[in-house]
């Protein structure tokens, strides 16, 4: 009869416990004692602390070794980032804004001339291109000014400025409004840009033979000389026309005429008889 003799093999001598686990002995195996975050039948596999989804509202889980930690979405703090962050405590709204406290941040209500997300902006109020006929705007706080082209007025120079209002043609001129000037049509026997030359008609010398010129609104009048006639003093005046002499011929002379009288009369007009 044979005796066969068994030596007992040592299944940890090969270090088959893997991350740190603790290898027990058994007979023809073993056993591995795992440390905190790793499984397996050779602690070869690492626990996913994520895997139950703790980080809350969005947060971000990252998986470490026997513990995890959370990257919050804005908006929320603490471990699992179930705390709601209050965005508006801090008053991040400048300039009298008022606060909103939002799920993933702060929203601000501006007052009237702010602007940006912290009500940190002048708002532009020229952007808008409010002064027309070419005036310049000028950006205030919450306002805004308009340099106006002459010839224009109002708030935005929406105005066309009346030059004829201060009623500037004179002697019944009527007056023409235009951009920035203004035109006068004179009535006849004024002339100027107001109309307030009075035409002199005696300036082109109307009045002939020595005649006198007078000068009036849009006409003229002459005073002739001794022995003219005429609207111009053109017409020479006929001493012999009225018939001065009563019993003779007569000739005219300058400004006067003479009678040669018929036999048996005399007399500066022939009216005298001789005998």
């Amino acid at each position: 009869m044979n005796d066969f003799i068994s030596s007992e093999i040592d299944e940890c001598s090969r270090s088959p416990c893997r991350n740190g686990g603790a290898c027990e002995d058994a007979i023809d195996s073993y056993t591995c004692t795992c440390i905190s975050g790793y499984t397996g039948t050779n602690c070869q596999i690492e626990i996913d602390e994520c895997a139950s989804g703790p980080c809350l509202n969005g947060g971000t889980c990252i998986d470490n070794v026997n513990s995890y930690s959370c990257e919050c979405a804005s908006g929320y703090a603490d471990i699992i980032c179930s705390t709601d962050i209050n965005e508006c405590a801090s008053s991040p709204c400048l300039f009298g804004g008022i606060c909103r406290d939002l799920e993933y941040g702060f929203e601000c209500d501006c007052p009237s001339g702010r602007e940006g997300v912290r009500c940190e902006l002048d708002t532009y109020e020229c952007a808008s291109r409010p002064c027309v006929n070419g005036g310049s705007c000028t950006d205030l706080f919450d306002a805004y000014s308009c340099r106006c082209l002459p010839g224009y007025e109002g708030t935005n120079c929406e105005l066309d400025v009346d030059e004829c209002s201060s009623s500037p043609c004179m002697n019944g001129g009527i007056c023409s409004d235009a951009i920035d000037y203004f035109s006068c049509q004179c009535v006849s026997g004024f002339e100027g840009v107001r109309c307030e030359t009075n035409i002199n008609e005696c300036a082109s010398n109307p009045c002939q033979n020595g005649g006198a010129c007078v000068d009036s609104v849009n006409s003229y009048s002459c005073n002739c000389a001794d022995g003219w006639t005429g609207a111009r003093c053109d017409m020479y005046i006929d001493e012999c026309e009225s018939n001065p002499c009563v019993n003779g011929d007569c000739a005219v002379g300058i400004q006067s005429f003479t009678c040669y009288c018929n036999s048996g009369w005399t007399g500066q007009r022939c009216d005298m008889g001789e005998y």
